[in-house]
């Protein structure tokens, strides 16, 4: 009886040999199955990244339509402590100034107290740290078109992108802030940004179609 038990149990084992092909099997099906979820996980924060500046837009065009037509400006030059200003009155949540793409954005430290919030490109506690405003850059308001006219299709904000070869934060005069590292990099992949356009409407543009590392438009 012992025996036939010992025998039974021998013939359900599996061999070495099953079991490397078992592994092999999964690791197959990882490396088939992982790049599509991360496509995947990608997407949704593409997505939500263009709800971020969706919401954004709105805010801003609230702003102009209570000033004259005007979007906040604070003197050009690389300065956009306008957009902080929004933070409560016209941007409830200033999370929303964070693309889910970007892993090192944030406005707190875990465990501690909330940054002061600043303007500065890509710094943590900025309203600029994940997108950055064309505003900053401009010599006076950007100033909403008569209605007839229409709404131009230009650029109001964007996903930062990081230069190669970036250093450290350079100051107002140049608008950068740069902190990531010494390769180009977008916040999404493949290789672009979500750009908000004047009219209100969110689009993804490649790289090669940037006119340079501060400006998705020629």
């Amino acid at each position: 009886m012992n025996g036939n038990t010992q025998r039974n149990r021998r013939g359900h084992g599996f061999t070495a040999f099953e079991l490397l092909a078992v592994i092999a099997i999964i690791a197959i099906l990882a490396a088939i199955l992982l790049p599509a979820l991360a496509r995947a996980r990608e997407t949704a924060r593409r997505t939500s990244c263009m709800n971020n500046l969706m919401e954004l837009g709105i805010s801003l065009h609230l702003y102009a339509q209570e000033n004259a037509g005007a979007f906040p400006w604070s003197g050009g030059n690389g300065n956009a402590d306008c957009l902080v200003r929004l933070v409560g009155d016209y941007v409830p949540d200033e999370n929303v100034f964070l693309c889910p793409s970007d892993p090192s954005a944030a406005f707190s430290k875990k465990g501690e107290e909330p940054l002061p919030l600043t303007s500065y490109v890509d710094v943590d506690g900025s309203v600029r740290q994940s997108y950055d405003y064309f505003g900053a850059y401009t010599n006076a308001p950007i100033t909403l078109p008569p209605a007839e006219k229409g709404l131009p299709k230009w650029p109001i904000m964007w996903d930062v992108m990081v230069p190669a070869n970036a250093g450290a934060y350079d100051g107002f005069d140049s608008g950068v802030g740069w902190k990531r590292g010494s390769a180009p990099s977008f916040n999404h992949v493949p290789g672009g940004g979500n750009v908000l356009w004047l009219d209100g409407s969110v689009q993804f543009v490649h790289v090669a179609q940037w006119a340079d590392t501060d400006l998705p438009a020629r």
